[in-house]
């Protein structure tokens, strides 16, 4: 009987305990507009505020009351947290205080995830390799860079890259594509809100495009899959 008890334990544990550990996911549901809420965050690392392939108004949206245990990632609003926002915490035992200013339309529950590491890709007018292992990207905005993509030359795990959402025709690396001359063209353009499900190695072909050159940086959450929550 204890071994069983004992199994059954470590059963838990791996199936639900360590997984989340590892992909470090927060999940709060968040009170009425108006109303303040907490997050304890880990010191000097990167959060993503629901990246997952939503529309921005699914998900609630809060202003930060406090600023000092955090530096804002967005090119824009430095004040709020809402779907594709970005921060990096910058002391220890980042306590980040928020207030509800509006409500999502699909949910109330606002997802915090925590970035494994940085993938930064210097963009040049050259074709270069970059090469991606299995698991969960997410990109920063930069809207000065734009590169293409080489798809006849990528490996098969670009293709099949997804982002587990409801934009499920956007499969592969792409954030859009465009026909140049007939020929269609992928592009991944740095200022889009993107997500990818790797659930192999990618090695793929870029430079840039219209000369728009510069650094694209991804987020890697995890090397498994994150499924973005369902509603």
């Amino acid at each position: 009987m204890q071994y069983v008890k004992i199994l059954l334990l470590f059963l838990f544990l791996f199936v639900f305990v360590i997984p989340a550990a590892s992909q470090e996911m927060i999940r709060v549901e968040t009170p009425a507009v108006g109303k303040t809420f907490t997050v304890e965050l880990k010191s000097s690392s990167v959060y993503a505020v629901d990246p997952f392939p939503y529309r921005l108004t699914d998900t609630p949206e809060a202003e930060i009351i406090n600023r000092g245990c955090f530096s804002s990632l967005n090119p824009g609003s430095y004040d709020e947290v809402y779907a594709h926002s970005f921060f990096e915490t910058i002391s220890s035992r980042c306590i980040l205080q928020l207030r509800v200013t509006a409500r999502g339309k699909k949910t109330n529950v606002m997802t915090f995830v925590r970035a494994r590491k940085y993938v930064d890709i210097k963009v040049t007018n050259e074709w270069q390799k970059v090469k991606l292992g299995k698991g969960t990207y997410a990109k920063l905005a930069n809207f000065d860079v734009i590169a293409r993509i080489d798809m006849s030359r990528s490996s098969k795990g670009c293709h099949t890259a997804e982002n587990g959402g409801i934009y499920n025709n956007l499969k592969g690396m792409q954030t859009y594509s465009i026909r140049e001359k007939g020929k269609l063209i992928q592009i991944l353009n740095g200022d889009t809100a993107w997500y990818r499900i790797l659930t192999k190695s990618c090695t793929m072909w870029i430079r840039a495009h219209d000369g728009k050159t510069g650094t694209l940086t991804l987020l890697k959450f995890s090397n498994k899959a994150i499924k973005p929550p369902k509603f």
